[in-house]
């Protein structure tokens, strides 16, 4: 009992470990590029991000809602982030659950467009 129960946790440690997609956003306007983590995409639909950039910080809430029929490897998803000065972001992307990987856009509250992408 002892030997499943390590196991099990094992296997979930690794897949945690591994299925933390890193996240790039990229200013279209600027060129400024942001990084950050989406966590929680092993086990549920939706989670922290956080995304960082030199002079500012946004995080917020993801969530995903998977293609429908049978055999669906992939859907769309959008975050919401809030800045330390007050800016807001909202995106929008697809993924890939077979590779967790994403593309889509996210739109400032001014209207500046950014290109995110989720490896």
């Amino acid at each position: 009992m002892k030997s499943t129960n390590a196991l099990a946790i094992l296997i979930l440690s690794l897949l945690t470990a591994c299925s933390t997609p890193q996240a790039t956003l990229v200013d279209r306007s600027s060129g400024a590029v942001g990084t950050g983590k989406m966590e929680n995409t092993a086990l549920g639909n939706s989670g922290p991000l956080k995304i960082s950039f030199p002079n500012e910080q946004y995080t917020g809430t993801w969530v995903a809602v998977r293609d429908s029929g049978y055999g669906a490897t992939g859907g769309v998803g959008r975050a919401n982030l809030q800045s330390n000065l007050g800016n807001r972001l909202v995106c929008e992307f697809r993924y890939s659950l077979m590779t967790l990987t994403g593309v889509g856009t996210c739109r400032r509250q001014d209207g500046e467009i950014l290109d995110i992408q989720l490896t």
